[in-house]
């Protein structure tokens, strides 16, 4: 039963993105990580509610602190 609570409570999360957000951030990431950033950005979207999560938990993917920093300075303002 509590695999079934979970995959609905992570169901909800992922189908609260917007697609053109989300399609926007995968092609954000695939400048630093390349064609996994599509996987990468479809699972991190399962486990936040923000994009301040989505972007701070993207961003950890990534090696180089400077590279980082502007993936995180790509997030758009809301």
């Amino acid at each position: 039963m509590t695999g079934t609570r979970s995959q609905a409570i992570t169901s909800t999360k992922s189908s609260a993105w917007d697609p053109q957000t989300l399609d926007a951030t995968r092609k954000r990431l695939a400048d630093y990580l390349g064609p996994v950033a599509k996987v990468v950005v479809d699972r991190a979207a399962r486990k936040c509610s923000t994009l301040e999560q989505l972007y701070e938990m993207l961003a950890g993917e990534i090696a180089s602190p400077a590279e980082r920093a502007r993936f995180l300075a790509s997030k758009p303002r809301t």
